[in-house]
Formats: C-alpha cells, structure tokens, sequence
C-alpha cells in the first residue's frame, strides 16, 4: 500500500517516519511473539519451549532494536512540533533534520544490541520475561 501511494506522489518526512516506525513494530510484534517459545530449554520450566542459549541471545538482540520504534515514535513528534509550532517546511526537515532522526532511531539501538551481543550480556532473566539484558 506504501508503494502504490509513493507512486501517486511523493513521501514526506512524516510518511518516511510512519513507514520506519511501522516496520520496527511489526519485527518487535513478531519477536515478542515468539519469544515464549524461545526461551532456553535448559533451564525454562514453561511449557512449550523449544529454544537454546543462541535462540535465547538472538531475541535479546531483537529486543534490543525494538526501541527504535519507540524512538520513530518520538522523532514523529518532534516532525510534529517542527511543523506545527516552528513553521518549518517538509524540505527543511528532510534535509536538516531527517537524516539524523533515522540515523539514530536505528543506529543507537544497533550499536547496543551489537555491543550486548559483543558481552553476551543476554540470557533469560530469573524474574520476568523474555530474553535480555541478564548478566
């Protein structure tokens, strides 16, 4: 549906964000939804679980990158604040401020899953649920 309404007219900062946003939630929906499942069957006593130690660490890293919908979130009403209180136009913000807001939507969350995954710092936590940050 993006694309058939990109081919009618062009994106605006708003939509770009909406689309990135849209995209983390759906890979953060279906993490969170298989993350029951993945827990390490070792040391689990749920019922239906078939994952291991990397099963375990691959969802604490997806975890990890599902804050970068959290932050489109944010971004999107920062764009909504730049043009609603500060009057700035669609092309000023895609080219001054745009970049950045992807830029750390999705770098600051990768950097820290990729530095988690560097210290193996994800396994099932003791208390709560879902794999991540544990040690």
């Amino acid at each position: 549906m993006a694309y058939l309404s990109r081919k009618s007219k062009p994106w605006t900062p708003y939509n770009r964000l909406l689309v990135a946003m849209s995209t983390y939630d759906i890979i953060t929906s279906i993490a969170l939804g298989a993350s029951p499942f993945l827990y390490p069957k070792e040391t689990s006593n749920k019922a239906l679980v078939y994952g291991n130690d990397a099963s375990c660490t691959f969802i604490g890293f997806v975890n990890q990158l599902s804050y970068s919908g959290t932050l489109y979130n944010g971004f999107l009403s920062v764009y909504f604040l730049l043009t609603a209180r500060f009057g700035m136009q669609n092309n000023q913000i895609a080219r001054r401020v745009e970049p950045a807001m992807h830029d750390f939507s999705v770098g600051y969350p990768m950097l820290t899953g990729f530095v988690g995954l560097f210290l193996g710092v994800y396994a099932k936590p003791e208390v709560g649920l879902g794999c991540w940050v544990n040690r």
